[in-house]
């Protein structure tokens, strides 16, 4: 294999505009081929046959189907409408797919706009299917970057996309990886302990080698878990159609990382899961406020900063000076870490407000902010 990862632009780029609805019509069909610079624009009512002998003559020679969102949205209606097309029997990569894998820092990459792509025109299913040749080259080079920065994580993303999408994407972690041979199950699991072992919870990860990579449904899950871990912790999102069409994503990440197994052996849970140790981590401190202390004895701050750690409902009531910002701010930070999750304060003083944003990056963490009057709405800078 050489340096080079391959070259797709004589794939057949597909993309759709239909209606909305429990039984969406087909509008327009845009299909492109890179190699030859030419394409086929659909729209309005036009004949089946028609229909079939130009995009048949445009799919002649073409290795693969490539498209946005093709294999949830496009595929399906022309199966039901079109079901002849030669087209319908290449083997398929959807870029959709491959974003959160290849951009998980930036989910929403300037192509992409959660399904959609971004458009310079209204309605131009034909730009459409050029652009996402574009974000897929784009995509490539990500994973060719992979290569070089985690060989073994790329290695995990052949295993487990090509066993849940099927052969379209062989070829393109064969290319990117350099290599003709595909990965072992056993390959896999040691990489993915390599990779995520100091990420999450040493025993539910045990369960997640020994038993969910069984399971060829949880591949994609795992996959998509994979690359969020390679980011935690930054300011990124999981996409939201993951949540919804690959709900065991959010699942998988919640029980890796949210909820601790409480054994002594697990370095994750203990010190992650350890307010006393996260404390320490975020504003250097070795111990809570004694006072005002719990009925116990011990320290309400303590208490109060547990229950929002584990996500619980709570009313805390404490005098001034009682340490009432460490009690939002520390489980804020520690569940940004796990999950990327979004705490929301509310203040009745723009002073506190900006002090409190001041003290944490003074802390060197920046990723709170301040919203409030002060604001200049055209470029969101204090004025």
């Amino acid at each position: 294999m050489t340096g080079k990862i391959g070259n797709y632009s004589n794939s057949l780029c597909l993309d759709l505009e239909t209606s909305i609805g429990e039984k969406p019509a087909i509008y327009k069909i845009a299909a492109w081929r890179g190699d030859i610079q030419q394409g086929e624009v659909f729209q309005g009512k036009f004949r089946v046959d028609a229909v079939q002998a130009k995009l048949d003559k445009l799919t002649d020679g073409a290795p693969f189907l490539l498209g946005h969102n093709v294999v949830q949205h496009d595929l399906p209606l022309l199966k039901r409408d079109y079901p002849d097309l030669t087209l319908l029997s290449l083997p398929v990569v959807d870029t959709l797919v491959l974003s959160p894998i290849a951009f998980p820092q930036n989910p929403y990459h300037r192509l992409v706009k959660d399904y959609k792509i971004v458009r310079d025109s209204l309605n131009d299913p034909l730009k459409d299917a050029q652009l996402s040749l574009q974000l897929f080259e784009e995509q490539r080079k990500a994973l060719a970057d992979l290569d070089t920065s985690s060989p073994n994580e790329l290695l995990c993303y052949h295993y487990l996309l090509t066993s849940a999408q099927g052969s379209g994407w062989s070829r393109l972690f064969i290319s990117a990886r350099q290599t003709l041979r595909s990965p072992s199950l056993g390959e896999v699991k040691e990489a993915l302990y390599a990779i995520v072992k100091d990420k999450v919870c040493r025993t539910r990860l045990h369960q997640l080698l020994q038993e969910d990579l069984l399971n060829p449904s949880l591949h994609l899950p795992i996959a998509y878990a994979l690359a969020w871990l390679r980011v935690s912790g930054g300011n990124s999102v999981l996409p939201p159609w993951v949540g919804m069409q690959y709900p065991a994503t959010r699942t998988l990440l919640k029980e890796l990382r949210d909820q601790p197994c409480n054994q002594p052996d697990c370095a994750y849970c203990q010190t992650t899961h350890n307010p006393q140790g996260e404390l320490q981590r975020y504003f250097g401190f070795t111990e809570f406020r004694a006072e005002p202390a719990n009925a116990l004895g011990g320290s309400l701050q303590a208490d109060i900063v547990t229950t929002g750690m584990r996500g619980e409902h709570l009313l805390a009531i404490l005098p001034t000076g009682g340490g009432k910002s460490l009690c939002y701010q520390l489980p804020a930070l520690n569940r940004y870490w796990r999950n990327g999750s979004l705490t929301i304060i509310i203040s009745p003083l723009q002073s506190l407000m900006k002090d409190q944003v001041d003290n944490l990056i003074k802390q060197g963490i920046s990723c709170a902010a301040a919203l409030n009057g002060l604001l200049n709405v055209l470029n969101g800078a204090m004025s």
